[in-house]
């Protein structure tokens, strides 16, 4: 069977149906195909390449015609043949029956790498892919129009996921060099608005995306390691704001102080007892600083 016509088969079953939404059980014989379809499913290929400056038609040729170095992240593989590995392993990671989560994160497989088949250099004899995750979420944005449509919360989750896949091995890198400080993990922290409460999807696709790296003991230990030092910061949040907390609670009598002070000088603000944050904002709104002075004086 043609390419041609085994596009049109994958993309018949699934994509008109579903609005690119791949099945939970996609095989990996599938994959090039199914991302042709979605290729061909763009609605102005020409001017999506246009825009891009790619050749998005040859993209699976493309992607099986560079090889990874034999590094930590990788062993040998092309860039087709890692989609397909990580495909498996995602399927192998997560529940058959988490429908949501497999499509989810099989669209994130299908995805994540395929802007390395236009970042792609030789430097040093190395084969290079600087800046692909970028590339990639460009390109899935293009190949993903008709899941836009269809389910904006789902879209958006596959193109963070691709925005960052890579996350999990920069830390990695990061922890080695910290020297035992945790700030190697703000960055992570401040994109923890793309994860929305999912750290858990970006971490089981970023075992999957290294689980057959040469040095796959060191990738799956690294992440963990990371993710112990996540769960330190975490704490560490929890137990400042606990600590702020217990210095804006006011005693009993430092409470009838201030119940006095302020039925004489702002009755209007008694109401707010024993909220200390409540009443300074009241104050501040209503400028009444000589009493604001009074409240910090007696607490």
């Amino acid at each position: 069977m043609s390419m041609e016509a085994r596009a049109q088969r994958v993309v018949a079953r699934f994509v008109s149906r579903q609005g690119s939404l791949p099945p939970v059980d996609l095989h990996v014989d599938d994959v090039e195909a199914y991302l042709q379809g979605l290729v061909d499913g763009i609605d102005d290929l020409d001017e999506a390449e246009k825009d891009l400056g790619i050749d998005l038609r040859n993209l699976t040729k493309l992607m099986a015609k560079y090889p990874h170095n034999d590094d930590i992240h990788h062993n040998g593989e092309d860039v087709l043949t890692h989609t397909k590995w990580v495909l498996e392993d995602v399927q192998k990671l997560v529940d058959s029956k988490d429908t949501q989560k497999r499509q989810l994160l099989t669209l994130v497989a299908l995805l994540h790498d395929v802007g390395k088949a236009y970042t792609h250099e030789v430097i040093d004899g190395k084969h290079t892919f600087r800046q692909h995750s970028q590339k990639s979420v460009q390109i899935a944005e293009k190949m993903l129009t008709k899941l836009r449509k269809d389910n904006a919360k789902l879209y958006q989750r596959v193109i963070d996921l691709v925005r960052l896949h890579d996350a999990f091995m920069q830390l990695i890198n990061g922890r080695q060099q910290s020297s035992g400080s945790t700030r190697y993990l703000n960055k992570l922290m401040r994109e923890a608005i793309y994860l929305d409460g999912h750290l858990d999807d970006l971490v089981t696709f970023s075992k999957a995306d290294g689980g057959r790296a040469r040095r796959m003991d060191d990738t799956l230990e690294g992440i963990e390691k990371v993710l112990a030092d996540v769960k330190k910061v975490e704490q560490k949040k929890r137990d400042e704001a606990a600590a702020k907390a217990r210095r804006q609670q006011l005693d009993p009598e430092t409470v009838e102080a201030l119940r006095e002070l302020l039925e004489a000088e702002a009755p209007d603000v008694v109401e707010h007892l024993p909220n200390l944050k409540a009443i300074n904002r009241a104050l501040g709104q209503s400028k009444r600083y000589d009493v604001l002075k009074k409240v910090r004086e007696v607490v």
